[in-house]
């Protein structure tokens, strides 16, 4: 078996996350809806580029989650210690710690975020005010929409194949 190279690396990581995000609704009967969310977060890591100023000096990628440890967050926490692009990911409850992904419940606002930090809202986008992706329910699916005016001035740029795979990027 031949080694892969980074284009090849890229085009199977892109296959894997077309699979996996366009195979969503048999897949919910498997997996719980909030560790699917998970799942989805732990993709957008994946496939975002953050400034060098926002990059962690210390290897360590955080993932901020709004409000209390709810159980719709309990999945997150699960990917705290995984590595995601070169990162090891550390979640945490936020509450003013510096947060590379700040993930909130819809209605509850994403806090102050500081530039550089992709935020992510669970819930339906006119509750997700100030919200770069919006994770939602349409029907028996977990879609996700994108404002990628919103990701820009942040400083971010998300891969065009993460944006194919969005309901809609406005």
């Amino acid at each position: 078996m031949r080694p892969v190279n980074g284009t090849c690396r890229a085009a199977l990581a892109a296959a894997c996350l077309a699979a996996g995000l366009q195979s969503v609704a048999p897949a919910r009967a498997q997996v719980p809806e909030a560790e699917l969310k998970a799942a989805f977060v732990y993709n957008f890591v994946l496939f975002t580029e953050w400034p060098a100023s926002a990059l962690p000096v210390d290897g360590v990628l955080t993932i901020c989650a709004g409000g209390s440890a709810a159980s719709q967050y309990d999945a997150l926490w699960q990917l705290d210690g995984r590595k995601a692009a070169g990162y090891r990911l550390a979640v945490t409850e936020g509450h003013g710690r510096p947060c590379h992904v700040a993930v909130y419940r819809a209605g509850t606002g994403g806090g102050l975020v500081q530039p550089g930090t992709l935020t992510v809202c669970d819930g339906p986008a006119s509750a997700c005010a100030g919200a770069m992706i919006t994770l939602l329910r349409e029907r028996d699916r977990v879609r996700f929409d994108v404002d990628a005016e919103r990701t820009r001035s942040g400083g971010l740029v998300l891969s065009s194949k993460l944006l194919r795979l969005a309901r809609q990027v406005r």
